[in-house]
């Protein structure tokens, strides 16, 4: 009996999961980190709070214009892929892959910020919400697509 064709789009979607397990996995550490008594750094304005919360903000817009570079060239990939009869061209898959890396970059910007503003003293509810954003940045980048039924 063959087996059947692996699917080529599959090292996108692990790398797409790892990224997406990562982040979950890192705003666990860092809960952990806080919940052990860890405080944060001392002697510090409370407004620097506010300032990375804002900046937390402010840090959703460059996953965001990036997203539209990764799927313009996730739809070349796929037109190529389609062309290929179901190969993806190594070239253009080079380049859908460092898109997917830059765009998981971004897409951290937010929970990072949550982390200073834990650290800096702040609530534990923002950088929660930090990471929620995070993983629906996250979720906009996903190098799939639902099949039809």
């Amino acid at each position: 009996m063959a087996a059947a064709p692996a699917n080529p789009q599959q090292p996108l979607i692990n790398t797409w999961l790892g990224q997406l397990v990562g982040t979950m996995v890192l705003a666990g550490v860092v809960m952990v980190f806080f919940r052990t008594g860890i405080e944060g750094w001392k002697g510090i304005d409370a407004k620097w709070q506010l300032y990375a919360l804002y900046a937390g903000v402010a840090a959703i817009i460059p996953a965001l214009l990036y997203l539209t570079n990764f799927k313009q060239v996730l739809d070349v990939d796929r037109a190529a892929q389609q062309a290929n009869g179901g190969r993806p061209d190594p070239a253009i898959r080079k380049v859908l892959v460092r898109a997917l890396t830059v765009g998981g970059a971004l897409c951290e910007l937010p929970q990072s910020f949550g982390v200073l503003h834990l650290l800096l003293g702040g609530e534990t509810r923002w950088f929660l919400g930090a990471t929620m954003v995070t993983i629906a940045l996250r979720l906009s980048y996903r190098p799939f697509e639902r099949k039809p039924r």
